[in-house]
């Protein structure tokens, strides 16, 4: 009896299975047409997403033009040699901060070019040095655009690291002899919420990218300098580009005044769904139908015979909060090369007899613990859990630097006493596979551990 009635349930299933499947099938075969409404409803849509951006970024600019010609700025970088550097100090940290008050702006700079000095509204922050601080690199790269002014996007080490968009202005004399770099920076926060009210409001998708394609603003912070977007036609003469993209669209428009691309898409568009079969909304339903008898079933089933370690394919770690190796693949692919110059470093690192100390201790302790101080450390890094007691670390520095956080990482939890660490790391090698990359670093990691653990090695 019970035989004939599962052999029931499992036709019922085959059967609201395959209606559903041919319900959904004939709804995305069936082509739907978008009209010319939708289409002027997502290029105004645009257009008004296009006038917020500038007149968010139009003030910085303009505001950063005039300190390049300010001829209180200029006179004193053109006799900087007969200042003190507590004057030179002085002066420029009032003119700076008196500018970034008045436009509440997060960030106003100033370098020199003669003495690479780096002033801001706060005082002096450093010395301009790629050798030993490689954000600065960024320096050099505007010298070489060779332009009146450029954006970029970059970490803001004058306000607590957070992505900015940087104006940069080339300071010249009367006779264009260079004498620095200037500008106002504007905190990627600001374009975020503005691109996230847009995106929750009408289901788009919405970001600025460089003529490379590479992105520089997007609501996901990780995705910034990260993640390229396929240009569709980025050579294009009208004002903009549109293509119908199943269900959905991608709307793109250069802006001049910031080099960049606004690019507005989405995948499906709640615009034009009003207006669909009701087939869908059935398939829907019997799907939900399909998945309580299935959940049922598998009651049922693990009833009699518990199933274990299931597989979980989720891009978070539960226990620690920390993107785990189903995300990295997502985003990297382990096959592939990394499509960002980002990372300049990667290590590897593995919590020592972690068996043993799972036996006597909390497990979930330790990985939490080892996680809080990883996070200490590798502040500006990614973190990955890679699996077990595995972690994986894409680090922003150079292999010296790289080393050195390692090392002080390992440091720490030894001297907390809980538990101690094997960390391998190397440096990124951009023609080598990700996976090649990796087990550089994994080697390593266990190299250590075969020398009894609690240390680094780099390769």
């Amino acid at each position: 009896m019970g035989s004939t009635r599962f052999k029931r349930q499992i036709s019922i299933i085959f059967l609201l299975a395959i209606f559903s499947v041919v319900s959904i099938i004939l709804h995305l075969t069936i082509p739907l047409k978008e009209s010319h409404s939708d289409r002027e409803f997502h290029l105004l849509l645009t257009e008004c997403i296009h006038d917020d951006i500038i007149s968010m970024i139009r003030g910085p600019i303009q505001v950063s033009k005039a300190m390049a010609q300010n001829s209180f700025a200029l006179d004193l970088l053109e006799h900087e040699d007969e200042y003190s550097e507590e004057y030179l100090i002085q002066k420029f940290k009032a003119w700076l901060s008196n500018i970034r008050q008045a436009g509440e702006y997060t960030s106003c700079f100033l370098v020199s070019d003669k003495t690479r000095r780096y002033y801001t509204g706060d005082g002096l922050l450093k010395i301009i040095n790629p050798h030993v601080d490689g954000h600065d690199i960024w320096y050099s790269n505007i010298l070489a655009k060779n332009v009146p002014y450029a954006l970029d996007v970059d970490l803001d080490q004058a306000n607590g690291n957070k992505w900015t968009v940087f104006i940069d202005l080339r300071v010249e004399n009367a006779k264009g002899e260079l004498l620095g770099v200037c500008g106002i920076g504007v905190v990627v926060d600001e374009l975020q919420e503005l691109f996230k009210t847009y995106e929750e409001k009408y289901e788009i998708k919405v970001n600025l990218v460089d003529k490379n394609g590479l992105v520089r603003v997007d609501t996901h912070s990780i995705n910034i300098e990260n993640t390229y977007h396929r240009l569709q036609n980025p050579s294009f003469t009208e004002k903009y580009d549109y293509a119908v993209k199943g269900d959905g669209f991608v709307a793109t428009t250069f802006i001049p005044e910031l080099d960049w691309y606004l690019v507005v898409s989405n995948v499906l568009n709640s615009h034009v769904q009003k207006n669909k079969s009701p087939v869908f909304i059935i398939a829907i339903i019997l799907l939900f139908i399909l998945l309580s008898v299935i959940i049922c079933l598998q009651i049922h089933a693990d009833d009699k015979n518990k199933l274990a370690n299931p597989v979980k394919n989720e891009p978070v770690d539960p226990l620690t909060g920390l993107y785990n190796r189903n995300y990295f693949k997502d985003v990297y692919g382990e096959r592939g090369v990394f499509n960002t110059t980002r990372y300049k470093s990667i290590a590897v690192f593995d919590i020592d007899f972690f068996k043993e100390a799972n036996d006597n201790l909390d497990g979930d302790a330790i990985l939490l613990h080892v996680t809080e101080v990883a996070r200490r450390i590798f502040e500006h890094d990614e973190i990955f859990r890679w699996g077990g007691d595995e972690f994986t670390v894409l680090i922003t520095q150079n292999l010296t630097q790289a080393y050195d956080l390692c090392y002080a990482f390992a440091t720490e939890l030894e001297k907390e006493g809980l538990v101690t660490v094997s960390v391998g790391v190397t440096d990124v090698r951009l023609s080598d596979m990700i996976k090649k990359n990796y087990y550089r670093a994994a080697q390593a990691c266990y190299l250590v551990k075969e020398m009894g653990g609690n240390g680094v090695k780099r390769t």
